[in-house]
């Protein structure tokens, strides 16, 4: 096969021939073959006759052979005869060239010039060599060449490398910041120092005023007069505004340098030459200076200068004027310094690119301006100005001294209102004022005025100091009273006006006037009748509507009976909520009770003293039970019937009478005369069986019948109950006297009769005859509670109208605008608004009506038209639905 190079694959052509003089038949042992790169596609040859011949290709891959000399027999055998051998041989080489040099270093030449270098490469192998060249950039002037080998993962590099000499220019700085400007102002100036490290000249000049220059002077520019066409008497109109570069107003501005600075057409200039060397640098200082102290001159300073310089710019040829006021010619390895003014009319931040271009190779370069134009300012940050702030707040939520972002307003909360300015100053309330921080955000002095929108009515706020005069980034504290002389919403804005600056600062600000107010149910503590020796109390509810803690205090306790108690005499109630006081009443003597208390209001404080007063009258008369029995008595004080026949019958008569100052129910019980004797009601009857005793009157006789139906003996048996009843209260307990037999059981009955509302809690004694009076001398103590109430629901309007928005008749106006509903809830009216109803159309609001107590009631629901209201007549209208329905307790 000869040398192959790696990676490639050669093809020859082998034939076999018959040289005998009968068929054979042969293959070939391809084993021999494995691993070596050859390859053979000769089958098994069957019966190839005499003086024929058979071809087949031999193929010899190089690509996963290393370099060297393969060389392998290949057995054919012969059926039934000699094997013989094909001899295989190839080498493998691997390709590679040299150069006649690695590097080729450029001389210097001028651009758009060329040198052409030449390099020779050199083969030393016997095999062909096939080569491509691939460039690797790396940086501008400077590259490497690689060149590749087929078949080998060897390559060579040639480094190249040469300068060309193009003009060019350094600006420094590479761009101006100009800093801040006073809006309207004069400007500020600003120098940009062009450098030419070159050692030849180089002229450049201003794309941006060399346009707006051309166009001036051919009547172009929308400021200049316009250009008919190529006529003779024609009338065109005046073109349209051109928008390109030259119609903007920018505000940054290239200077044109004074006539004496300006360089003429040879490049030079008297007093303007531009500089080289050590000159160029010792001068840059001194005129950063002079640049500095121009911030607050007028470029307009000088009329006459300024006229003179326009007539005599008419006068000259229009190249002469571009090439004098817009054109530089920067000297070998010096520097020239244009000049760029800065000034704006309105505020902002500025940002202009002013573009510059080589004469020779039309190089663009740029120079970014960066200016702000400002006005004297207050920082507007509500987190900045105010102590204390949050996001949102609550539908109602009572808030102190803090700025809501979402009202965008400063809530001093709810403040007591009743007195007079002068007097709130005096008390040093520190709860009416706030310090808010006004700080100069400005890089510059500011002034500030204070005052508020409604000055000329204002009641309600103050401030100090009203004026302020702040170095940049300074601040100060301003002090603003709030002194509600009326309840109700109250707000205004404070207005703060920047020197200098027609917008002025604005923040709202609102307060709540709230006067001190508690209100108390009931206002008279009745007790009723409490029989002697009994306990009651009742419940004094103060509620606090407003938005502030009230202070409260009852005084006139010592004027009570010492049977008279509190659970609470003095306290504070938070805002929106309600508290009890307890009233015990022990019933020590008998009599008529009549007292008064005093209820003080005030604020926690005590700043305004007393600012509400209302009497609590309390009352109870106090009683006991007196009842004479008069019968004849027996032995033993028993009732004597004697011994009678069975169906006869025997009388006795009882007399009651009555002795103490109120009336008495009474009633008979006949109980039992032991396990075999229960019924006792077929063998006695006693009439009448219950009644009333009036107080103070004459007894009533009761008459018992003894009629027994069989054969009975009772001896000492207590077998007759008087059933008397207790009233203590609205709670009356029957009966309250009676025996009870061995292994008996006594039923007695609590009935109560609410007459108002409240809590009755009674302490009664069970006195034993016989037992112990070590033991609860007063008898064995059991409590009677109960609770009275009337049906009432929950007037909490958040509740009632928990699906619809809730403001006040000052946000009215506003909510009305959002409100997306069928309508909202006027607080402080009490009203409920359908909003955007159609004329024609139906609207449906649902509320939500809830129980306030523990018993079931009934709610009827009406609409009314309001007094001093005509109702019109047609379809329209406001309905009610559901007329009368129950509400289950809570």
């Amino acid at each position: 096969m000869g040398p192959v190079l790696k990676g490639f694959t050669e093809r020859s052509t082998l034939e076999i021939t018959n040289a005998g003089q009968i068929p054979v038949s042969f293959q070939a042992d391809l084993s021999a073959l494995q691993d070596t790169g050859f390859s053979v596609d000769l089958g098994l040859i069957k019966s190839l006759p005499p003086s024929h011949s058979v071809a087949f290709e031999v193929h010899f891959e190089s690509a996963h052979q290393p370099p060297r000399d393969v060389d392998v027999l290949l057995p054919i055998e012969v059926t039934n005869g000699p094997t013989s051998h094909i001899r295989l041989c190839a080498t493998v080489l691997a390709p590679s060239l040299e150069l006649s040099k690695n590097t080729l270093q450029f001389s210097d030449i001028l651009v758009g010039q060329c040198q052409v270098e030449t390099i020779r490469l050199y083969n030393r192998f016997q095999a062909p060599c096939k080569w491509s060249i691939k460039p690797v950039l790396k940086r501008s002037y400077k590259n490497e060449l690689r060149l590749n080998m087929c078949g080998s993962s060897n390559h060579l590099k040639l480094h190249l490398s040469g300068r060309g000499l193009e003009p060019r220019l350094e600006f420094s700085p590479p761009a101006l910041n100009m800093g801040w400007v006073l809006v309207d102002s004069d400007g500020v100036e600003a120098t940009a120092v062009v450098k030419n490290p070159c050692s030849f000249p180089i002229e450049f000049y201003s794309l941006d005023f060399e346009e707006v220059k051309m166009l001036e002077h051919l009547g172009l520019h929308p400021d200049g007069p316009p250009l008919p066409p190529a006529a003779v008497l024609s009338i065109v109109e005046y073109p349209e505004e051109r928008l390109g570069p030259a119609g903007r107003v920018e505000p940054f501005t290239l200077l044109a340098p004074q006539e004496a600075e300006a360089p003429d057409m040879r490049g030079g200039s008297a007093e303007g030459q531009p500089k080289m060397g050590e000159a160029a640098s010792r001068d840059s200082s001194a005129k950063e200076s002079q640049v500095s102290a121009q911030r607050t001159e007028s470029p307009q300073d000088s009329p006459t200068t300024s006229s003179k310089s326009t007539m005599e710019s008419a006068s000259m040829p229009t190249e002469f004027l571009r090439l004098k006021r817009y054109r530089w010619v920067v000297p070998a390895h010096g520097e020239v310094e244009p000049k760029v003014h800065f000034s704006t009319k309105k505020p902002g931040k500025f940002e202009q690119t002013l573009r510059f271009e080589l004469v020779q190779t039309k190089r663009p370069y740029e120079l970014p301006c960066r200016g702000t134009g400002l006005y004297p300012s207050i920082s507007q940050d509500p987190w900045v100005v105010f102590p204390q702030w949050r996001k949102t707040m609550k539908e109602d939520e009572i808030i102190f001294k803090e700025y809501v972002e979402s009202t965008e307003r400063f809530h001093f909360g709810p403040l007591m209102c009743g007195k007079s300015r002068e007097w709130y100053k005096a008390q040093n309330c520190p709860g009416n004022a706030e310090n808010i921080t006004i700080l100069n955000s400005s890089p510059m002095d500011v002034e500030v005025q204070f005052s508020f929108e409604n000055a000329g009515e204002a009641e309600t706020f103050l401030l100090d100091p009203p004026s302020m005069a702040l170095k940049p980034k300074q601040k100060q504290e301003l002090t603003i009273w709030a002194y509600p002389t009326s309840p109700g919403f109250l707000q205004d804005k404070l207005i703060c006006s920047v020197g200098k600056n027609p917008e002025p600062v604005v923040f709202s600000l609102c307060c709540l006037g709230v006067r001190m107010k508690l209100e108390v149910s009931p206002l008279e503590l009745s007790f009723n009748k409490q029989f002697l020796h009994s306990t009651d109390s009742r419940t004094l509810v103060l509620r606090n509507d407003t938005l502030l803690p009230v202070a409260w205090q009852l005084s006139g306790l010592d004027d009570l009976a010492e049977n008279f108690s509190l659970s609470q005499d003095n306290g504070a109630i938070d805002p929106r909520s309600e508290f009890e006081v307890t009233a015990h009443f022990r019933a020590g003597q008998m009599g008529s009770i009549e007292k008064t208390l005093q209820l003080e209001v005030s604020d926690p404080e005590n700043i305004l003293g007393i600012v509400q007063a209302e009497n609590i009258k309390i009352s109870a008369e106090v009683y006991n039970i007196s009842l004479s029995f008069d019968m004849p008595e027996g032995p033993g004080g028993s009732l004597e019937f004697g011994t009678i026949n069975v169906l006869d019958n025997a009388k006795h008569v009882l007399t009651l009478q009555n002795k103490g100052a109120h009336n008495i129910e009474y009633s008979f019980m006949l109980g039992g005369a032991g396990p075999r004797m229960r019924d006792m009601a077929s063998h006695f009857t006693v009439e009448p069986k219950s009644g009333m005793l009036t107080a103070s009157q004459p007894g009533v006789d009761v008459e018992m019948l003894f009629h027994p139906t069989k054969e009975i003996l009772l001896k000492d048996k207590p077998i007759l109950y008087c059933q008397s009843r207790l009233s203590v209260g609205m709670l009356t307990v029957s009966p309250c006297s009676g025996s009870i037999g061995p292994g008996g059981q006594q039923k007695i009955s609590v009935e109560c009769l609410a007459r108002q509302e409240g809590t009755c809690e009674k302490q009664l004694y069970v006195d034993i005859t016989g037992r112990d009076p070590k033991d609860n001398p007063l008898g064995i103590p059991f409590t009677l509670i109960a609770k009275s109430c009337l049906p009432a629901l929950v007037e909490d309007v958040t509740s009632i109208f928990e699906d619809y928005p809730i403001c006040s008749s000052s946000d009215l106006v506003q909510k009305m605008q959002s409100v997306k509903g069928a309508g909202l809830f006027v607080t402080d009216e009490n009203r409920f608004i359908f909003s955007n109803i159609q004329v024609g159309r139906e609207a449906e609001a649902h509320f939500s009506i809830y129980n306030a107590r523990h018993l079931p009631c009934d709610v009827v629901l009406s609409i009314k038209p309001l007094s001093g209201e005509v109702r019109t007549g047609g379809q329209g209208g406001t309905e009610g639905q559901g007329g009368g329905c129950p509400l289950r307790a809570v």
